[in-house]
């Protein structure tokens, strides 16, 4: 995704008959910057800040492709502006609990696979235990191969961590 800048000048403020410029700024790590500024007879007045969405949470193209639909009507009021905005503050809301959502599976699998590993690892400490006080050779053979193979599965386990 690259950075969209965009700018809307002569947005009308219905309810004092004022212009407005709106400056829009979606950065590429989905930050969202929206200011705007009423157009005074040639006075200078800096924008104010109406939207600041800064979580770095990166915008899907599914969602981006939304945003650039939205932007793309052209408000001339700012009610409608005001709409764009809302929808806008909805996406970046939607997106903030779908990442939100894949880190809690994320870390449920993941304390899943700790207590696999924990058992496992007790397990092969239990039989490794016992194979050093066992008298019989071959019996030791065999669990110390019985143990390389859950060695290996932990290794295996741990290297999807």
């Amino acid at each position: 995704m690259s950075e969209i800048k965009i700018k809307f000048k002569n947005v009308l403020d219905e309810s004092n008959g004022q212009n407005v410029k709106y400056r829009i700024k979606i950065m590429d790590n989905g930050n969202i910057y929206i200011d705007g500024k009423y157009d005074f007879e040639n006075k200078r007045k800096m924008y104010e800040r109406l939207l600041l969405i800064d979580d770095n949470i990166p915008i899907p193209e599914n969602y981006m492709n939304i945003i650039k639909v939205l932007l793309s009507l052209k408000p001339t009021t700012c009610i409608d502006m005001n709409k764009i905005i809302y929808v806008i503050e909805e996406i970046k809301r939607v997106i903030k609990n779908e990442v939100d959502e894949s880190f809690n599976i994320y870390m449920e699998k993941k304390n899943l696979l700790q207590e696999i590993i924990r058992n496992v690892d007790n397990e092969i400490l239990n039989k490794y235990n016992k194979l050093f006080n066992s008298k019989s050779l071959k019996k030791t053979k065999t669990e110390l191969d019985k143990l390389d193979e859950k060695v290996e599965f932990i290794n295996e386990i741990k290297s999807l961590l």
